[in-house]
C-alpha cells in the first residue's frame, strides 16, 4: 500500500519547519485554534496534487483575496517570497518525492536620468510548482507545472504532457467551511456505480431517508412521510457535511487515494461523531484511502474510541503540534492506546 509515512515541511504558511513521521491510514491532528492542524494538511494536498498548479492559488481558505499577489503570498513563511516552501514525502512503498513553491516575478526597463534598468516588480508573472519522484531503486523524475499569470490579473496553464508518477495520486480536501461540495463527487459515485453504497450510509445517519436522486441542479432525498423530493441544502448542515465526507472517500479511485477533512466536527451535532466514525471505517473495508483529519474537539476522539472496529488499533493515530521555545515546531504521536490518555487528561496540545 503506498500510504504517506512521513512528511517535512518548510517555509510553508506558519511553519519555518516541521516534520510528522510515522504516518498511518487514519491521522486525527488535534490542537489548540492556530497551532498550524490546517496547514499540514494543505502541505499534503499540494505534495500530493502537484499535476494542478491551480492548487496555490485556489486554495486560500475562502478568503477573496484581490490579487495573485495578495493571495500567494501567504503561503510563504512570514510572507517573505525568498521563503519558498519546499514539502518532502516518504512513502511506505519506498517511494519519495518533494515539492519546491517559486515564485518568478514580472521583470520591466525603467528609465532614470537617461539611463535605462531592469527592475523586477513585486507582482507574479509565474508561479512554479517544481517536483522530483525518487521511485524505489533510484530512478528519479522530475516535472515543473505552473500557473502563468497575466498583467491583468488573467493566468494560463503550463502543464507537462507527461506527468510520469505524478498521475496516481487522487486528492480529495475537504474544507471547513463548505457544506456543499458533495455535488461534483456524487457524479463520480454515480459513475462508478457505488450509489448503494453512499446510501446504506446516509440511511444510518438519518434512517427517514429511504433513496437519493442526482437531477441537474442538485442532490435530492426522498425522506419517509414526504411525497416530494427533498434538495440536500434543506436537510441542514449535518447531512450536508456527512455527505460531503462519504462521498469524498467513495468517489476516487486508484492505487491509494487520500482524503484531507479539516475540521471534521463542522456542521455535525456530537451525538452524530460516533454514526460518522464507524461509516468511515466501514468505507475504509471497501477503499484503499489514507484519511488525513484535524479537529480541536475531544468530543470527536471519544466517539472514535468507542466505536467498536476490527484492526482499530493498528490504523489510527494522532498527532498533536506544539510550537516550542528549544525545539520549534514539533509533532507528537499518540497510539490508539494513548488516546485514551488525550481524552482522559484533555490534552489539546503539548508544550
Amino acid at each position: 500500500m503506498n500510504y504517506l509515512e512521513n512528511i517535512k515541511i518548510e517555509n510553508f504558511r506558519g511553519f519555518d519547519q516541521l516534520e510528522v513521521n510515522g504516518l498511518s491510514k487514519v491521522n486525527i491532528f488535534v490542537g489548540k485554534n492556530g497551532c498550524g492542524k490546517t496547514s499540514v494538511l494543505e502541505a499534503i494536498l499540494f505534495l500530493l496534487g502537484m499535476a494542478n498548479p491551480l492548487i496555490p492559488n485556489l486554495h486560500n481558505r475562502g478568503v477573496p483575496f484581490s490579487s495573485p499577489e495578495e493571495n500567494l503570498k501567504y503561503l510563504f513563511y512570514r510572507l517573505n517570497y525568498l521563503n519558498k516552501p519546499h514539502i518532502q514525502g516518504e512513502f511506505k512503498s519506498g517511494l519519495a518525492h518533494s515539492l519546491e513553491i517559486e515564485p518568478i516575478f514580472r521583470q520591466t526597463n525603467v528609465v532614470d536620468g537617461g539611463m535605462i534598468t531592469t527592475g523586477v516588480y513585486n507582482k507574479i508573472a509565474r508561479l512554479n510548482s517544481n517536483f522530483i519522484f525518487k521511485l524505489p531503486g533510484g530512478k528519479k523524475e522530475s516535472h515543473t507545472n505552473a500557473a502563468v499569470y497575466k498583467e491583468d490579473g488573467s493566468f494560463t496553464l503550463d502543464i507537462q504532457s507527461d506527468q510520469g508518477e505524478v498521475e496516481k495520486f487522487q486528492s480529495v480536501f475537504i474544507s471547513s467551511f463548505s457544506l456543499n461540495m458533495a455535488t461534483d463527487r456524487y457524479s463520480e459515485v454515480l459513475k462508478k456505480g457505488r450509489e448503494s453504497i453512499i446510501l446504506n450510509a446516509l440511511k444510518t445517519f438519518n434512517p427517514d431517508v429511504q433513496d437519493i436522486k442526482f437531477l441537474k441542479d442538485g442532490i435530492y432525498f426522498r425522506l419517509t412521510g414526504i411525497d416530494e423530493l427533498l434538495h440536500s441544502s434543506m436537510l441542514g448542515d449535518g447531512m450536508r457535511r456527512f455527505l460531503s465526507i462519504i462521498t469524498g472517500i467513495a468517489s476516487l479511485e486508484g492505487e491509494v487515494s487520500y482524503i484531507m477533512i479539516d475540521e471534521i466536527e463542522n456542521g455535525l451535532h456530537y451525538a452524530a461523531d460516533r454514526i460518522l466514525w464507524r461509516s468511515i471505517l466501514s468505507l475504509l473495508d471497501t477503499f484503499n484511502v489514507q484519511l488525513f483529519i484535524t479537529t480541536h474537539n475531544l468530543e470527536v476522539l471519544s466517539a472514535l474510541k468507542s466505536v467498536k472496529y476490527a484492526g482499530q488499533r493498528d490504523i489510527c493515530k494522532v498527532f498533536t503540534i506544539a510550537n516550542t521555545i528549544k525545539k520549534g515546531f514539533q509533532a507528537y504521536r499518540y497510539s490508539f492506546e494513548g488516546l485514551q490518555e488525550v481524552i482522559d487528561q484533555n490534552i489539546e496540545f503539548r508544550e
